[in-house]
């Protein structure tokens, strides 16, 4: 429904442009999905071959969990932020579910590897070290994915597991260099090793820093370029600005509102923008997901310049019109 809502792009081009960018990135998305499931399915039934009926040609049997660990978490992982990022950037209940889920997995496997000795697992033997280069650029790589669906804010939470997790770092460092703490396998490792354990996970923080800054200025200079426009209008997260023109404006998942939101934490008939003045006030309908404005839930809000909407998973920034003097 267009009624009373006109539609930017990013740098006030085509509405059906924004569109059909939207349709790319979702098809390649679909794409990257469909070819990871196939290559897991494949994997599944070779190794099913291998271990059920000695298919010696794969040199599969003997390998153990942590043999596969090895081999699939990196790629994996890697495939995953692909897809994610080609996507619509939205860390929703499902990722968070799944993250937790496969932590539980992994904790448990490792109490039976090392308590039980669970033999299969082939964790025990392997110390702090051989962890660490398992799991610390999967561990990046999602950090990376959770801070872009944080609309790229830097937080004190952050800071806090920054430091947390240096000294423990720290801490193991010292007690596995100068009191022989065996169990950490950091004895013998060299500025070599650690450049080759630290190096990719870095630089792979320092080359996002650098995209979302080079985005922070495109948005800047697109919010600029919006202002032209006399009435208020959102912009959502990826760039696209929504004029507002109208006295009522229904917002919500179902195609009968003014502002249509695709996301599935959105109530059909989620929230109203009501005309007061020259600004819109922002009204909850009743959803069980709520209205947040900067991060606060709210019943009834008149929006002010630069307030962060946020309808489920999808983030819109509120824009008044610049006055000229």
């Amino acid at each position: 429904m267009d009624q009373g809502v006109k539609k930017f792009g990013t740098h006030g081009a085509d509405p059906q442009a924004a569109l059909q960018a939207e349709q790319v990135r979702t098809q390649q998305a679909n794409l990257w999905t469909m070819l990871l499931v196939m290559a897991l399915v494949i994997l599944a039934v070779i190794a099913a071959g291998a271990y059920a009926f000695d298919w010696k040609w794969t040199g599969f049997p003997g390998n153990k969990l942590w043999d596969w660990l090895n081999l699939l978490i990196r790629p994996v992982t890697l495939t995953v932020a692909t897809i994610w990022f080609t996507g619509n950037h939205k860390w929703g209940q499902k990722w968070t579910v799944s993250m937790m889920v496969a932590g539980v997995i992994l904790v448990v496997l490792a109490v039976g590897g090392y308590l039980f000795d669970w033999t299969w697992t082939g964790f025990h033997g392997n110390s702090v070290w051989d962890w660490l280069n398992l799991l610390l650029l999967p561990v990046t790589l999602t950090a990376v994915m959770i801070w872009f669906a944080g609309h790229r804010q830097w937080r004190a939470e952050w800071t806090l597991l920054v430091v947390v997790s240096g000294v423990v770092l720290a801490v193991l460092a010292v007690g596995g260099y100068l009191f022989n703490w065996t169990w950490t396998g950091f004895h013998g490792n060299r500025l070599w090793d650690w450049l080759n354990l630290l190096l990719l996970p870095i630089a792979l923080t320092g080359v996002t820093a650098w995209f979302t800054a080079q985005q922070s200025s495109d948005s800047d200079t697109a919010s600029k370029q919006q202002a032209a426009f006399s009435p208020p209008y959102l912009v959502r997260s990826d760039g696209t600005a929504l004029q507002l023109e109208g006295d009522i404006l229904k917002v919500g998942r179902a195609p009968d509102n003014h502002i249509v939101v695709n996301d599935e934490e959105v109530s059909r008939h989620h929230a109203l923008l009501k005309r007061e003045g020259t600004s819109y006030v922002l009204e909850d309908e009743g959803t069980p997901n709520g209205v947040f404005v900067n991060n606060q839930r709210i019943q009834r809000h008149l929006l002010a310049q630069g307030d962060v909407i946020r309808l489920g998973d999808t983030v819109f920034t509120y824009q008044m019109p610049v006055t000229e003097q």
